[in-house]
């Protein structure tokens, strides 16, 4: 859950939205260690995991440690 916390922050992604590049990126699921898809369930994050998340911002911050937002870009090669 921490992990799924960690890439909507970093790409700024919705519940919704890393849902769906999880499901789509085999990079996201190795993160994750989600071999099997049926280890794959609900992704949203609910009072427990936001706290810890929250937590671990507050450390990371703490630090001083600066963690720089990316985005995802879908790219598709056509050849000419």
């Amino acid at each position: 859950m921490v992990k799924i916390l960690f890439l909507q922050s970093l790409y700024n992604l919705s519940d919704q939205q890393a849902e769906k590049v999880i499901h789509d990126r085999n990079s996201f699921m190795n993160f994750l260690d989600m071999r099997d898809s049926l280890m794959q369930g609900q992704y949203g994050c609910s009072g427990r995991g936001r706290g810890i998340w929250n937590e671990i911002q507050r450390e990371i911050d703490s630090k001083g440690i600066k963690i720089k937002n990316g985005t995802i870009k879908n790219v598709t090669f056509i050849t000419a």
